[in-house]
């Protein structure tokens, strides 16, 4: 009995590239051109027709095949002629040109400019997140960019590298020869007057910075440059309320959130928001920044703003609720918040507010383990707040503390508040309803006013202590 030959089945791959080729054969001599040329202008490699005829012997399709299929349709192609010179349709010549004008990126986004510019706002974004090895990079980049500046010819200068070359000077940047460019250059109005306005602000002009600014708006910009003009304009703009400013500082935090300009942006907003006595403003800003820049390389400047506002809401007779400063205080790493308990209990000591100091030193000593160096350090301070109004209290219990075991600022501490506190007794003669708040001090009696005085001075010393250790 005779065998039949054993035939090899076609895989699955095979199957679908054969019915791709197909399909390709199928659609015509109209359509296969461009195809082709699109694919280089190459068929179907010698090592694939085999692989075809051999596993699959019911496809027959060749080279032959492929090379002769834009021939096949006689009707087709003269229809496609009669298209190309009637001036209607493709047309061959005409197909074939655009198919072979390469895709170009516009020359804004190839710009060697444009790109350092994103390059910088990059390692930004990792200086507010706090990467230290960001910081030489950043000089790095600066150099650079200001390098690509001096290349850019006004007849050849795009509108984007013009709005690169203003975020950079918006940024702090050197302006070098970007004067001669824009007054060389066709700008329309807006982007002339920010670009000229960020010249005069990068040169220190305040005012004529703001003169240029006045009117823009900036929504009306890119989003990263809209965002420093924001930034710029509640800097330097005249006539403008804290409240306005705030507005302007908003926009800015708002539209490029995780960046150094909103971290920037959270910060002023504190301040103004302290200076007003808009609690609002301030809190808000306050635990965004700690939500979002924990970790930032200008936290220290946070803290700083933070003690300082909290301060003022109390010199204004408008203090922050406890629990509002629990919700502040409390969102910082352990180590930040026993730092900032302590700024506060020695900012309210040094300025004479009582009750800003034993909400510092109180919530210090509740988290510290009894007789710790941390229980120590909030117990002088507990002491230190009331040594005007209970001197006697505070001389014996300032007295018993062990400081044997307390750093060289907190043992200053310590001692000036027990200086003052031994000062303040012997002025306990004197019936007269003191309270140690900046406001009232100058109508104190002499004598005791000349002691908070004193005591101020004496305190003043210690803090260049407790600076330097931070």
């Amino acid at each position: 009995m005779k065998l039949m030959p054993k035939i090899a089945m076609p895989s699955k791959r095979d199957l679908a590239l054969a019915g791709a080729v197909a399909f390709l054969v199928a659609i015509g001599s109209v359509a296969w051109g461009p195809v082709r040329d699109w694919f280089g202008g190459t068929d179907v490699s010698p090592a694939t027709q085999e692989q075809l005829a051999t596993d699959g012997e019911h496809v027959e399709i060749g080279l032959e095949d492929h090379a002769e299929a834009p021939k096949l349709d006689d009707h087709a192609n003269a229809e496609a002629s009669e298209e190309a010179s009637d001036g209607h349709g493709d047309g061959g010549k005409e197909h074939e040109v655009v198919a072979d004008v390469p895709f170009e990126l516009p020359k804004s986004a190839v710009s060697p400019l444009v790109t350092k510019l994103r390059l910088l706002q990059g390692i930004q974004e990792r200086l507010a997140h706090g990467d230290e090895t960001a910081v030489p990079e950043q000089r790095e980049v600066l150099i650079a960019i200001g390098g690509e500046l001096q290349k850019l010819r006004p007849d050849q200068v795009s509108l984007a590298e013009i709005n690169a070359a203003t975020t950079y000077l918006l940024s702090g940047g050197q302006p070098g020869s970007v004067s001669e460019l824009v007054a060389k250059s066709e700008l329309p109005p807006s982007a002339r007057n920010l670009i000229e306005g960020a010249i005069l602000y990068s040169n220190g002009d305040s005012l004529g910075a703001s003169d240029k600014l006045q009117g823009l708006v900036p929504a009306q910009f890119p989003a990263m440059l809209g965002g420093h003009l924001a930034l710029v304009q509640a800097r330097v703009s005249e006539g403008l309320s804290d409240d306005q400013r705030i507005e302007l500082l908003k926009v800015t935090a708002y539209s490029l959130p995780g960046t150094l300009l909103e971290e920037a942006a959270l910060r002023r907003i504190m301040e103004l928001g302290a200076n007003a006595l808009r609690e609002d403003a301030f809190v808000r800003a306050a635990q965004r920044y700690q939500r979002r820049f924990a970790n930032s390389l200008y936290n220290s400047e946070y803290r700083a703003t933070l003690i300082d506002g909290v301060a003022k809401f109390e010199a204004g007779k408008q203090p922050i609720a406890e629990a509002v400063l629990d919700q502040i205080v409390f969102g910082h790493t352990a180590a930040r918040r026993d730092d900032v308990l302590q700024s506060l209990a020695e900012t309210g000591v040094r300025k004479g507010y009582r009750r800003l100091c034993l909400y510092g030193a109180s919530r210090q000593r509740r988290l510290s383990i009894e007789k710790s160096q941390n229980w120590v350090r909030a117990m002088s301070y507990i002491a230190a707040c009331g040594v005007v109004e209970h001197s006697a209290e505070a001389v014996t219990r300032l007295r018993s503390l062990d400081i044997s075991g307390l750093s060289p600022r907190d043992q200053a501490v310590h001692q000036a508040a027990l200086e003052l506190a031994e000062r303040s007794e012997l002025t306990s003669l004197f019936d007269t309803d003191v309270k140690p708040t900046q406001s009232n001090s100058a109508d104190l009696p002499e004598d005791v006013s000349n002691l908070l005085s004193s005591a101020g001075s004496e305190l003043e010393k210690v803090k260049s202590t407790i600076e330097e250790s931070r």
